[in-house]
């Protein structure tokens, strides 16, 4: 057996400890990436804690409970008051996933009040659900309860019934709505 040139074994050696080298760099390059983002983070903090966040630009957000999607929420700008306990959306687009109905909120634009946990959203303002389509100027949903509420006029069209009247009270996690006064209606029969 032949044993490797002195060479051979002194250019081995060398290349090891390159390659030695080379990882411990990348790990201390990696510790020190992951330290220096932590700490970017707190700062990023601090700063919106102070100006607000503002997010332009098609935007997404989700919640699960108990390990389902519970609602999702998307839109065009978002802006975010800390200081204030609110938030505001352009174009919202609100899905809220239950048991029974997904149901699909929209509109032109929205406020979250944090202090309240509520979400009002307004100007042509859509709920789908089912075959169903709900439209009014303006809601306001309780997110804890799922419930949205409406004194303002509100038509309600779908699978053969045309129906109209003033105030709401909608039950999102059955996907069932009840008009409050001067209901006027038309049924149709479907073929």
């Amino acid at each position: 057996m032949n044993p490797q040139p002195r060479d051979a074994r002194s250019a081995l050696r060398r290349r090891k400890i390159f390659e030695y080298c080379a990882m411990l760099a990348l790990v201390l390059a990696m510790a020190g990436l992951y330290f220096l983002g932590r700490g970017r983070e707190g700062r990023q903090e601090q700063i919106f804690a102070r100006s607000g966040l503002e997010l332009q630009g098609g935007f997404f957000a989700s919640r699960f409970e108990n390990g389902a999607l519970s609602f999702s929420l998307q839109g065009r700008d978002f802006n975010y008051y800390p200081d204030q306990g609110r938030a505001e959306m352009s174009e919202p687009s609100v899905k809220i996933f239950a048991p029974e109905e997904t149901v699909l909120v929209k509109g032109k634009t929205a406020r979250f009040l944090a202090k309240t946990r509520r979400i009002e959203i307004e100007d042509q303002v859509e709920v789908r659900v089912r075959d169903y389509l709900a439209q009014t100027p303006a809601l306001s949903c309780d997110l804890d309860q799922r419930i949205c509420r409406g004194e303002k006029q509100i038509a309600v069209s779908g699978r053969g019934v045309e129906l109209t009247g003033q105030g709401y009270i909608f039950d999102l996690g059955k996907g069932r709505i009840k008009i409050l006064s001067g209901v006027k209606g038309k049924f149709k029969q479907e073929p």
